[in-house]
């Protein structure tokens, strides 16, 4: 970004380097306009392009400061670095040699002149450059791409821009991750749940289609906890995480609720359609072995509460509420069973 700014301003000063100045009693000139930071009326160029070595004119007599209007032909010696901006000039140069980075030029008024186009481009490129910046922070659509046709250090300048947004990409990625999904399981948290459902259940409401929702609670968890120890827990955890994961669609939204608690939304799904998943991750979960860090197995089981619906006044809390009273049921009638409201 930095470097960017800096090529802008760069092409500026040489734009403004170029423009034309008209002096008393005269016309307007091509001469380049002068500069107050060194001898009066000196030339000045950026140093990131050209840099003015030494200027003689016709005899070869040495000229320390070039005055605005002067015509006569000149010999400029200029340092000039890889930019393009030099081979866009030489390509059109009239009367010069270059020689071991120093470019001899016979008029100052027709050089800068000859310049004018490569200058020209230089600012078109970097204005493209920018708007593409402009547009990209605008949208936050980090996902472009800007293309160009450029192989010289304005192409690097695009390719490092482009890598810039690369690693936006994944830095988002990794941010949205953080915040969405619960870090023990791998499922989504309570925070992006809640979310979800709300956003399915607008859809549903606007659809006339139903949402399923299920609420599973591991039976006697604490009971693991203090026999076997908070590392057990959490692979009993993880383990019913990974049963979730392969009995919900692809499409459906598997979530820690919070503690022992998981939450399934099945979106467009039906009550006969979401109970029999619910049975069916019950009874994966009943027949689980959960292989422990020292050799011990244990076996558990859950509890399933389970709503189906999306009435027209209905709120996304109601539908967990409801889901939840099933739930309750379940518990109260022995654990490892579904209820239904």
């Amino acid at each position: 970004m930095k470097k960017t700014m800096l090529l802008a301003s760069v092409c500026a000063a040489l734009l403004q380097a170029c423009a034309p100045v008209s002096t008393p009693g005269e016309g307007s000139s091509t001469m380049p306009r002068s500069s107050s930071t060194a001898a009066a009326n000196a030339l000045s160029l950026p140093a990131y392009y050209w840099r003015l070595v030494s200027a003689t004119d016709a005899s070869g007599k040495s000229i320390p400061a070039l005055q605005k209007g002067v015509e006569q032909p000149l010999r400029l010696s200029f340092t000039a670095d890889a930019m393009n901006v030099r081979g866009g000039c030489n390509a059109q140069f009239g009367g010069y040699t270059y020689k071991d980075g120093v470019l001899h030029v016979a008029n100052l008024a027709a050089t800068m002149k000859a310049c004018e186009p490569a200058l020209m481009q230089l600012d078109a490129a970097i204005g493209q450059l920018l708007d593409g910046m402009r547009r990209i922070g605008l949208s936050k659509d980090y996902t472009t791409v800007l293309a160009t046709h450029h192989k010289d250090e304005f192409g690097e300048l695009y390719r490092g821009f482009n890598a810039m947004l690369r690693e936006i990409r994944v830095r988002d990625e990794k941010l949205s991750q953080l915040a969405t999904t619960d870090t023990l399981t791998g499922l989504a948290n309570r925070g992006h749940a809640l979310e979800s459902l709300q956003t399915m259940l607008t859809r549903a409401q606007r659809l006339g289609r139903p949402i399923g929702v299920m609420l599973l609670d591991v039976a006697h968890f604490k009971q693991v906890n203090d026999t076997h120890g908070h590392p057990a827990g959490d692979q009993v955890l993880r383990d019913i995480a990974h049963i979730l994961q392969a009995n919900v669609r692809a499409y459906d939204l598997a979530a820690r609720f919070g503690g022992e608690e998981f939450l399934v939304l099945c979106e467009g799904a039906d009550l006969p359609a979401t109970a029999d998943m619910a049975e069916r991750i019950r009874t994966a979960v009943a027949s689980h072995v959960c292989r422990l860090a020292d050799g011990q197995t244990l076996h558990t089981t859950v509890s399933v509460g389970v709503y189906a619906g999306a009435g027209p006044h209905a709120t996304a809390m109601q539908l967990i509420e409801w889901a939840d009273q099933a739930l309750y049921r379940a518990k109260q009638a022995g654990r490892n069973r579904v209820e239904h409201a």
